[in-house]
This record gives C-alpha cells, structure tokens and sequence, in this order.
C-alpha cells in the first residue's frame, strides 16, 4: 500500500520465468516459505540481508 492506496510495480518477462522456474510446495501460494510452514517473518527476512552484507537494505 502507498497512501493508502494500492501500489503495483509489473515484473519483467525474466523475472516472471525466475519466479514459475523455483520449486513449489504443495497447498502452499508463497515464493519463499518459512521452514515449518507458513510465512518468512520479518526478522528472518533481515538476518538473510545482513549474511549477504547488504546494509543498504536493512
């Protein structure tokens, strides 16, 4: 959402290919599944950013 409104960016043909192309659970809609289940939290998201020394992004 961005003011309240929703907020669309479209992906690139190669990013669409990328994301059909990852391996799929079953009865599970995410791109990127928690272990147990579910979805990534917020914390996880972060630590994998800071393992890939991405400070810009955290």
């Amino acid at each position: 959402m961005k003011a309240s409104k929703e907020h669309r960016v479209p992906l690139s043909d190669a990013a669409v290919a990328l994301l059909k192309a990852l391996p799929r659970f079953k009865d599970n809609n995410l791109v990127f599944p928690a272990p147990r289940g579910g979805q990534l939290s917020d914390m996880s998201l972060t630590a994998v950013l800071k393992r890939m020394d991405r400070k810009d992004l955290t």
